[in-house]
């Protein structure tokens, strides 16, 4: 399930076409060249109980981009913020065994650390794990 997911969320990511890399850890590659994005599995929880539990799959997306100067890199990295956020609200990263994603709180996590803005978004998936077996 976590698999299937994390590849439906790498194919969305590239196909927006604004990041030089997607990965799934920070590399020296996504802190060198910006702008980039990184995602990982923040948690997982069950959502409610019945004989099929529903699972809720909480992950982050970090968005990275170059702080150039407060004009130039801000707007670069509000720019790839509003692409991540539209690309994930109401998404379905598989065709049945999800709810729709709902992106969450979008923080700054790093500014101008190494020349980069770093800005993490929450994007919660829930998930019948019955579908992915």
């Amino acid at each position: 399930m976590i698999t299937e997911i994390a590849a439906a969320i790498t194919e969305r990511l590239e196909s927006l076409a604004i990041f030089h890399s997607v990965e799934r850890k920070i590399t020296k590659q996504t802190r060198s060249n910006p702008p980039a994005a990184v995602f990982y599995l923040a948690g997982e929880h069950p959502v409610q109980e019945s004989p099929e539990m529903m699972r809720r799959l909480n992950w982050d997306i970090l968005v990275i981009a170059r702080a150039l100067d407060t004009g130039i890199g801000q707007k670069s990295a509000d720019y790839c913020i509003d692409a991540v956020r539209n690309a994930f609200f109401g998404w379905m990263p598989v065709s049945a065994g999800c709810n729709p994603a709902v992106p969450g709180e979008i923080v700054l996590l790093e500014s101008a650390a190494g020349g980069n803005l770093v800005y993490a978004m929450e994007l919660g998936i829930e998930c019948y794990p019955s579908y992915f077996k």
